[in-house]
């Protein structure tokens, strides 16, 4: 039996280790991981701290979620005034909600606020026919309010 034919009967075959796998993990796999993590630091913390998305965020918890109280109820004061009125013959208009939004916003000090810019009242796109009924439970459902920020971070 010559050298060769000795060092490969030692050596089962498939008791080897499977290359591909392995050039793929290591050559592949590992690089690309690794400049994932690199772009994904990178961009969350320019999202972060170029495009302020914690200040947003902050935002969106005052207004939206009412940790502003004292704009939430001067806001839903306001609306109330507006639209509840039983002499009104229809639904308030785009215009009209955003004139309660702006003096609500100057009312509780808020208008200096940067983000506040955010915030706006999206009518549906259909409102009913009929008379607005003041008494109706879904009578404020013909609107949303919205905050809107700008690219990447919408």
């Amino acid at each position: 039996q010559s050298e060769d034919e000795a060092i490969f009967s030692i050596v089962d075959p498939s008791q080897l280790p499977n290359p591909l796998p392995l050039i793929i993990e290591r050559c592949l796999i590992v690089p690309i991981m690794t400049q994932y993590k690199i772009v994904n630091s990178w961009m969350i913390s320019v999202i972060i701290d170029k495009y302020n998305l914690l200040d947003h965020f902050l935002a969106l918890r005052r207004y939206l979620l009412m940790d502003a109280g004292d704009f939430m109820d001067t806001l839903t004061t306001l609306i109330l005034q507006t639209v509840m009125n039983p002499d009104r013959p229809k639904y308030p208009s785009s215009h009209e909600l955003k004139g309660v939004m702006e003096h609500s916003l100057k009312v509780t000090g808020y208008d200096n606020d940067p983000y506040s810019r955010g915030l706006s009242f999206v009518l549906k796109a259909q409102l009913p026919t009929s008379t607005f009924n003041y008494n109706a439970i879904d009578s404020l459902d013909f609107f949303t309010i919205d905050y809107k920020v700008e690219w990447p971070i919408n």
